[in-house]
């Protein structure tokens, strides 16, 4: 997930419990100067989200939307 912007590489994530999570493709050198700079979402465009809605046909996607968006493991029933 990400992409790059000229010589410039961008990555997004997910903060859970206090910690950022990439996802399991995700891998950066220890020692990796990051910087984090969080999106915050108005309500005007979650409802422009809403409406770019369409189906997909995953029965499960909203259960497990982590798996399907950051490639995380699907939680064990």
């Amino acid at each position: 997930m990400g992409g790059a912007i000229g010589e410039q590489r961008f990555l997004r994530g997910v903060v859970r419990g206090g910690r950022i999570e990439m996802g399991d493709g995700v891998r950066l050198p220890e020692g990796t100067v990051v910087q984090i700079t969080p999106i915050e979402m108005d309500q005007d465009s979650l409802l422009e989200l809403v409406g770019e809605a369409v189906s997909t046909g995953i029965s499960d996607l909203a259960t497990q939307h982590d798996h399907y968006l950051y490639g995380l493991a699907k939680p064990k029933d």
